[in-house]
């Protein structure tokens, strides 16, 4: 369950999810807390992610190396299971049937044989298994294959490093102690007064310890409590075994432990004694535990195990000490027992008993102790996006529409420095191995580099008054209602027309005539003729005149470097045989500050508006001209400027939803995140990675996007986060710490490096 950076009541949703499941199952079980020390198969890794060739396919071969290098020095994941013992007692449904089970019962003392199941108890264990897994599907829980069977008892042996190659895969097998020698590889054991040694068959050996929870505060916040996940150095895993009694079985279980103390109250009365405090408390909790049972709860006992291992004696004493100093401090009891280290360890088996100390309790109490809180983040598989923790953090492209049915739109802020500009071009890296296509609109020369790479792959457009390329408003699209709605969209913000209903209906009436023409015919020197016919033929003397002046402001517009841009007859086409990357350069097209009011804007800063709207249009209909099965990215660096007006935010909102079925990935960058703090945006994004903010209003802006507590993190701790690290929602809506970490290095050190110092050897 998401549960980490969520206010109280979301994290109240997680506790109460947990004790519904344990409140509506009757029996024995337990949790497994497992940490899986990660390998890494590069073929695997190489396939899954890449079908590209040349020099993108290298890069991924490079990429890869670099990844297993990361990944083999030191990566693990947490492994979450819970296994419930299916109801079978009374399934000997025929005398013959129970005759012989009880034959083979016989047999099995004596000979130390295993008895086989009537066909009876399997058709009713395969029965109950049914009904208890229709039951917690709702709960997104998933049934255990064979291969996590042969996890989790390899793990039992085999604690420290990664695991050897499992098992082949099979739909079912008798569990019984040769099954286990087959499972963990004839491992042998060694046990110590409080320590075990396990030695595999060509001698290497490693120690495993266990502690025991044997003392627990007597109420837990409802908001539950983070006491599995650690920021500790070491792996330990966790077995949980609960049993959970119903109502009546437990209230009549109450009572009797009730009377028996009032009895020994009376007879202490009776014989001038004092009643006992622990007696006394006793009948009290009874009383309270009673009228709980008796509106319907369950009434649960719990046992905790963990386990930590070492190849040497003394680092693992260090950690026991570690383990035990933390749970102190979190008043928990926990103790190395003695003579109790092979007990310990059987118990991390399925279906084994507890080794520690059983206390009863509530079910939700359980549930509080946080097994089931999710704290890792990012795509099941994919790219290695960098880290959170020791964990690794993949991203695959495009995964939130093609798999979750959500929109593949991110938004991404931070400050300058913070590491925004690292992670997009990291994306777009992982979209073009991965065979898709890019298109960048560039505002501060940040992509160019990627020419380093991919060469004849990429293609760098400089969209500047310098640049000599001139576009035509009027057929930025095939589909003609799609080109008239864009131009329009362009003219309304370069002749300032928004509020000024007879500028708005002149335009319309202009463009109406121009579009009955050819389309070769269309350009912006006709339209100011256009104008100019609504001025001489319109009996509205307003709409006259705004006619008169719309073609006034654009002759105007023509004699002006910016202006000129827009009165070509022709369109750049993007994406030619070999191009798989398309940088628009808009760094001197210029563009108001995000701090001034629209109606200061200047003619210069309004006509720069109007063409970074243009060229987002065209971007929209480039990408969505692409081969549509393959992935595509649209990155909008300083996305403000769009989303600063209402076109903008119009053109976005439709990349972003219509973007899903064209396997489009809309990337929104801005400094500030409370600039696409919008509903069309926020609710519209499947990730969103907030880095480095310096104000305390950035740093609550940026929780409310995240969906996070505004208080779950401190301003001064945002204000200081290091240049990488962010904030990160992933595409199941966990949020979680990230630390992007560019493979291999010399992308970070040659091609992504924005600094200027890094500029001046690349030759710029």
């Amino acid at each position: 369950m998401p549960y980490n950076f969520f206010s109280l009541e979301r994290k109240k949703v997680a506790v109460s999810t947990m004790e519904e499941i344990l409140g509506t199952f009757h029996g024995q079980g337990q949790i497994l807390l497992l940490w899986n020390e990660l390998e890494m198969n590069e073929n695997s890794y190489l396939h899954s992610n890449s079908v590209s060739e040349g020099i993108f396919g290298t890069e991924m071969i490079n990429h890869t190396k670099a990844v297993n290098e990361a990944i083999i020095s030191g990566a693990r994941v947490l492994k979450r299971y819970i296994l419930m013992e299916l109801p079978l007692n009374a399934s000997v449904s025929t005398v013959a049937e129970f005759l012989q089970y009880s034959r083979d019962i016989i047999l099995k003392t004596m000979m130390t044989m295993r008895p086989l199941l009537p066909d009876s108890i399997k058709e009713h264990a395969i029965s109950a298994e049914k009904e208890l897994f229709g039951r917690l599907r709702k709960y997104s829980i998933t049934r255990a294959a064979f291969q996590d069977l042969d996890f989790i008892i390899r793990k039992t042996s085999q604690r420290l490093g990664p695991l050897p190659p499992p098992l082949p895969d099979k739909r079912e097998t008798i569990f019984t102690p040769a099954a286990i020698v087959a499972f963990t590889d004839g491992n042998v054991i060694n046990e110590s007064v409080n320590y075990l040694t396990v030695s595999d068959n060509i001698n290497n050996s490693h120690l495993q310890s266990f502690v025991h929870f044997v003392d627990y505060p007597e109420n837990i916040s409802e908001y539950g409590l983070n006491l599995f996940q650690s920021d500790f150095s070491f792996p330990f895993d966790t077995v949980i075994h609960f049993n959970i009694l119903p109502p009546h079985t437990a209230l009549q279980k109450t009572e009797a432990k009730r009377r028996l103390l009032l009895g020994q109250a009376q007879e202490a009365l009776q014989g001038g004694d004092d009643i006992g405090i622990s007696d006394e408390k006793g009948l009290s909790v009874s009383r309270t535990l009673a009228e709980k049972l008796e509106s319907g709860k369950s009434l649960a006992s719990i046992s905790i195990c963990m386990a930590v291992s070492h190849i040497d004696l003394r680092e693992l004493n260090a950690r026991i000490a570690q383990l035990q100093s933390s749970f102190t401090a979190k008043h928990f009891r926990v103790v190395r027992p003695s003579s109790k280290q092979l007990e310990s360890l059987i118990s991390f088996l399925p279906g084994s008993s507890p080794s520690a100390p059983t206390v009863e309790c509530d079910p939700g109490f359980i549930a509080a102790l946080g097994p089931t809180f999710a704290f890792e983040t990012g795509d099941p598989k994919g790219f290695f996006l960098g880290w959170s923790g020791h964990t690794p953090i993949y991203w695959e492209p495009g995964r939130a529409a093609r798999e979750l049915n959500k929109t593949n739109a991110m938004l991404i802020s931070g400050s300058l420095g913070g590491g925004k500009s690292v992670l997009s071009k990291s994306l777009a890296n992982f979209t073009l191995m991965n065979g898709g296509y890019v298109l960048a609109i560039d505002p501060k020369e940040e992509y160019w580099p990627f020419k380093l790479l991919y060469k004849d792959h990429v293609n760098v457009v400089d969209l500047s008054p310098r640049g000599g390329i001139a576009l035509n408003p009027f057929i930025f699209s095939d589909v003609e209602i799609t080109a008239q709605s864009i131009a329009q969209n362009f003219l309304v913000i370069a002749l300032n027309a928004t509020g000024k209903e007879a500028r708005l209906l002149a335009i319309s009436q202009a463009l109406e005539r121009l579009y009955l023409l050819p389309r070769q015919e269309r350009n912006m020197n006709r339209f100011i003729r256009c104008l100019e016919e609504v001025s001489r033929d319109n009996p509205n003397a307003a709409i006259k005149e705004e006619a008169q002046q719309s073609a006034f402001l654009l002759e105007s517009m023509q004699r002006t470097d910016i202006g000129r841009m827009v009165f070509g007859k022709e369109n750049m086409r993007f994406f030619g045989d070999n191009e798989r990357m398309v940088v628009i350069n808009i760094k001197e097209i210029p563009r108001p500050s995000i701090n001034t009011d629209p109606s200061r804007y200047t003619e210069t800063e309004r006509q720069g508006l109007a063409l970074i709207f243009l060229i987002s249009a065209i971007a929209r209909e480039t990408a969505f001209g692409l081969p549509r099965s393959a992935v595509k990215m649209l990155i909008f660096d300083e996305a403000w400027v769009m989303a600063s007006i209402s076109e903008g935010e119009r053109l976005l909102d439709e990349i972003i939803r219509v973007g899903r079925s064209y396997n489009l990935i809309p990337v929104l960058i801005s400094q500030n995140i409370t600039d696409l703090e919008k509903p069309v945006f926020v609710n519209n994004s499947s990730q969103v990675f907030c880095f480095r903010a310096l104000s305390a209003d950035e740093t609550r802006a940026g929780l409310r996007v995240l969906g996070a507590d505004e208080e779950a993190v401190p301003p001064e701790t945002f204000a200081k986060l290091p240049p990488g690290v962010c904030l990160f929602r992933d595409n199941e809506n966990r949020i979680g710490w990230l630390q992007v970490v560019v493979r291999p290095q010399y992308l970070v050190d040659e091609i992504f490096n924005s600094k200027p110092n890094a500029l001046i050897q690349k030759g710029v």
